[in-house]
């Protein structure tokens, strides 16, 4: 993506329901949040995750419904 001004993602699972279950509490995770009820400070401390950037939360609404994105960013 040479020339691309923003960040790109893969997607690694769209449809995380329940992060306590669904997320490895051992791996390290950063968090974006945009019009999303919780802050990523809100996110991490409510499911227990630690800081890192080899995983992305991405949480954001989506139809209107708030929705937890699994990514990992592409280089």
């Amino acid at each position: 993506m040479q020339g691309f001004p923003g960040r790109v993602w893969e997607v690694v699972d769209a449809a995380i329901k329940d992060p306590k279950k669904q997320l490895d509490h051992r791996a390290k995770y950063s968090i974006v949040s945009r019009n999303y009820p919780l802050s990523p400070e809100e996110i991490r401390k409510k499911y227990k995750l630690k800081d890192g950037d080899e995983m992305y939360l991405l949480a954001a609404r989506h139809m209107g419904k708030p929705r937890l994105i699994l990514a990992k960013r592409l280089k």
